[in-house]
């Protein structure tokens, strides 16, 4: 082919080409064009910056975005709610569409709801021009509505009805509805007042709350934290009943709220809604609770009322301590019976293990550790009793407490208590004292068990660890039961890998395998580890291995990791036997070492055993 003829072919393509291009881009153009003409919107719904609203009965209503934030500016200029601009009105604009319309005469907009009943609104962008909308009845097609816009007077288009139900609202609906415009859970202070007492909340310098009332107004009593919740949340609930309302004149409850970083407060008032009847006297269903600054009356129920018009005792935190188990870092005790005492201190070292003083290397067990502190933060008050004079401080034996437990949390904060002599004419309750800062000397009561007074009461060798065996339950890949009997029984277990936790695989003798769900394989086995020891022997003599039944043990459990090493070893003489026929069982454990355990322990063990072998059958 001549050069000649391959230019010519190749300028024509490049033509065809760009021919092709412009073309495919005006029909491009085109397109969107059609797409915008029948958007009600001609740009996004997040450039809009004002709204205004003429309703039918010629209310008028006006918005404007401040700093990101809706206000409403007419009838009223006050906050306006977020959640039904940005998503009732702002949505439903964005979606507006027109399907289409036809031609009519002015004389018939009526016809169509488009004249004195029309719904118009009038929606201005950042920049550019507004677009106003008038919104007419609903078509005989359901779900579609009549629109008119002034740039085409006498055309009628259709558009979703939903439109006109998004901005077809009543003021009370844009209104910022919130009782309060900032979290009220985080006030710093609030006093309640009614009849015949105030009630002061406050909180602490580590934030916890704190009550005050008339009984004991030098010194505050640590509140219960969830009950304060409770208070603030069931006024952060309340609905609106009414606007722009009168004033409560005699409310017969009041709560003042501290506003926080701001020296102000915001009052709210409760009435009943039936005149003549007061929160004191009457049982109405409904009451209605005004907030100082907010232009609306909300509804308050009973439930709402009576939070705050319970018993101040209510209120109290009856816990002697407030921390939570995790949050311990070191435990303090102390306790004096008679002519014997002892003063036990325990650290944690790390997230998982503690040491106790004096004994640095000591094992400690942590599920011990864990059983103390949970008896000492379950300890509550039984009743408060007046201050006593120093005199009286010494009389109940708290001037040298028979208990005293303080413990330090992460953060270093300090709690604790002193338990001393019994009360008169009680049965097992004793004087108790809060140990706080600055020191207080009210003192309460606690009704103590004769088992958890002795709980209280530890030498710091009940701490150290006494666990029979020494593996992790998650490291164990096989477990095997063997029982002695004649026939001899074999049991296997073997973890499979599949699901989360993951399954075993059990088998009795040569029968098919089974599978057992993990959870019950794992109750098992974190009874096996936390088996503890009363007594420990390396050596036991031929008539109590004959007596113990170890001479020829009932059965062996062995477990087993991964690779085949074995984790540990127990020979049991006494599976299946009831735990209230001796208080202790001897069994033996690995590298021939022999212990004294609970019965119960074992017990336990032989129902977790019950559980997989059910499985199995």
């Amino acid at each position: 082919m001549k050069v000649r003829t391959i230019s010519i072919l190749l300028v024509t393509f490049i033509i065809l080409a760009v021919v092709y291009y412009c073309d495919y881009r005006a029909r491009v153009e085109r397109q969107t064009a059609e797409v915008l003409e029948t958007l009600v919107l001609p740009f996004p719904a997040g450039e809009v910056l004002r709204i205004e609203i003429r309703r039918p009965d010629g209310a008028t209503m006006a918005f404007e975005k401040r700093e990101g934030q809706w206000w409403l500016t007419a009838p009223v200029q006050e906050p306006a709610d977020q959640r039904v601009i940005e998503e009732g009105i702002l949505p439903a604009l964005a979606k507006a569409r027109k399907f289409g319309g036809f031609p009519v005469q002015a004389d018939d907009l009526a016809n169509y709801g488009l004249e004195n009943k029309a719904l118009r609104v009038r929606v201005e962008p950042e920049t550019g021009e507004a677009v106003e909308l008038s919104l007419g009845n609903e078509t005989p097609v359901q779900g579609e509505g009549y629109l008119l816009q002034p740039d085409r007077p006498g055309y009628v288009h259709v558009t979703q009805w939903d439109v006109r139900q998004a901005l077809d609202r009543a003021l009370l609906d844009f209104r910022d509805k919130r009782v309060f415009t900032f979290d009220v859970l985080e006030t710093p202070a609030f006093q309640v007042t009614r009849p015949g007492r105030d009630v002061l909340f406050a909180r602490d310098v580590s934030g916890n709350w704190q009550v005050q009332t008339p009984d004991w107004p030098r010194q505050a009593l640590r509140a219960d934290g969830n009950q304060v919740r409770d208070l603030l949340q069931s006024l952060q609930a309340m609905e609106p009943l009414a606007e722009d309302a009168d004033l409560i004149t005699s409310p017969a409850l009041l709560v003042q709220i501290r506003v926080p970083d701001r020296q102000e407060e915001v009052l709210v008032q409760f009435e009943a809604v039936r005149s003549g009847e007061s929160i004191t006297t009457g049982t109405p269903s409904t009451y209605i609770a005004r907030v100082a600054g907010r232009p609306l009356l909300y509804k308050a129920t009973p439930a709402t009322v009576e939070t705050f018009t319970k018993p101040i005792s209510d209120y109290y935190d009856r816990f002697l301590l407030s921390l939570a188990p995790r949050d311990v870092r070191a435990i303090d005790y102390e306790w004096r019976i008679g002519s014997q005492q002892e003063k036990v201190s325990l650290q944690r070292v790390g997230d998982d293990r503690w040491s106790l003083a004096g004994l640095p290397g000591r094992e400690l067990s942590e599920n011990r550790i864990f059983e103390y502190l949970v008896i000492c933060l379950s300890q509550q008050v039984e009743t408060y009793t007046p201050d006593p004079s120093a005199t009286d401080t010494l009389a109940v034996g708290l001037g040298e407490p028979m208990i005293r437990v303080h413990l330090t949390s992460e953060n270093e904060q300090s709690e604790g208590f002193e338990l001393g002599g019994p009360v008169p004419g009680k049965v097992l309750e004793f004087y108790a004292r809060r140990i706080e800062t600055p020191p207080s000397n009210r003192i309460f009561s606690v009704a103590l068990s004769n088992d958890m007074l002795n709980a209280l009461i530890r030498r710091a060798s009940w701490f150290y660890d006494r666990s029979v065996l020494e593996f992790d339950p998650e490291a164990v890949d096989t477990i095997l039961l063997v029982s002695h009997r004649d026939p001899p029984t074999t049991l296997s277990l073997v973890r499979d890998e599949i699901g989360d936790p993951p399954v075993w695989r059990g088998q009795v003798n040569f029968n098919p395998a089974k599978m057992v769900p993990g959870h019950t394989v794992g109750l098992f086995l974190d009874i096996l580890r936390g088996l503890e020891y009363a007594e420990r022997r390396t050596s036991i003599s031929d008539e109590l291995l004959e007596e113990s039944g170890l001479k020829s043990p009932l059965a062996s459990i062995h477990v087993y990791d991964d690779e085949g090493e074995e984790l540990g070893v127990l020979h049991l003489p006494l599976i299946g036997r009831s735990a209230e026929e001796r208080k202790q069982a001897l069994i033996e454990g690995p590298n021939m070492q022999y212990y004294y355990i609970d019965m119960t322990m074992l017990a336990n063990l032989s129902k977790a055993l019950d559980q997989i072998v059910g499985r199995l059958r």
